[in-house]
């Protein structure tokens, strides 16, 4: 199957001019677009955090080692 997220950005055709976000795979991030009404492909997201939520790897939230127990597990 194709992960969408790889897909190149595609601005489409037809004449309305609406922002849409697209995952950029070189830079890892979602990023703003005109697109113009038609066509395109499913790289196309309406909002920025449904891009984030599709497409963006997480950041780790946990800084340091797992915490263990004085017997080491």
């Amino acid at each position: 199957s194709i992960n969408i997220c790889n897909l190149p950005m595609s601005t489409g055709e037809g004449n309305y001019n609406l922002e849409r976000y697209y995952f950029d795979s070189s830079s890892k991030t979602c990023r703003p677009f005109i697109y113009n009404g038609l066509k395109g492909n499913q790289n196309n997201f309406i909002t920025l955090r449904a891009c984030q939520l599709s497409c963006q790897p997480l950041d780790n939230p946990c800084i340091g080692q797992p915490a263990t127990t004085a017997a080491g597990q």
